[in-house]
């Protein structure tokens, strides 16, 4: 794990092949969770910026994959922050499932793709985890400052 600052106050998160973000607008702000098993890198990252694991008050997902959703039930567990994510990704996070049916979408083609260029090693199922906050297109976070989503 390596934090990289990107401005005063956020910071990339570099734990191997994904990334995830950091916004220190007073409280913290997650973006992604990595992989599952990425918890206590991300923890360390937060104790590099001097702050505490409860100083974590929010993580906003930014779409259904492993990558970024594998570590969500680890992190909510151990910081108490409140999850956001897409009301469609959140009803299948919340049943451990981390990458949508072949069918009826994103289709056959792109699953194949998907596997073809090498993202195959990322796991389909994740810890099964409660999306605290289901957001819709145009829809205001209360952290950071405030943060449109945008669908």
């Amino acid at each position: 794990m390596s934090l990289q600052p990107i401005t005063r106050s956020i910071a990339c998160v570099r734990l191997g092949l994904v990334n995830a973000f950091l916004i220190d607008a007073g409280e913290l702000t997650l973006i992604d969770s990595g992989l599952p098993g990425s918890a206590s890198r991300i923890l360390a990252a937060i104790g590099k910026l001097g702050r505490r694991p409860s100083d974590l008050r929010h993580i906003l997902v930014t779409h259904l994959h492993a990558d970024h959703t594998g570590s969500l039930k680890a992190l909510k567990e151990q910081t108490g922050a409140t999850i956001y994510m897409h009301k469609a990704d959140a009803a299948l996070v919340q049943r451990g499932i981390a990458m949508r049916p072949a069918k009826p979408g994103p289709g056959l083609l792109n699953a194949l793709l998907y596997r073809l260029a090498g993202w195959g090693f990322v796991p389909t199922q994740v810890e099964a985890t409660e999306i605290d906050q289901e957001l819709e297109d145009d829809d205001i976070l209360p952290c950071a400052g405030g943060i449109q989503v945008v669908c």
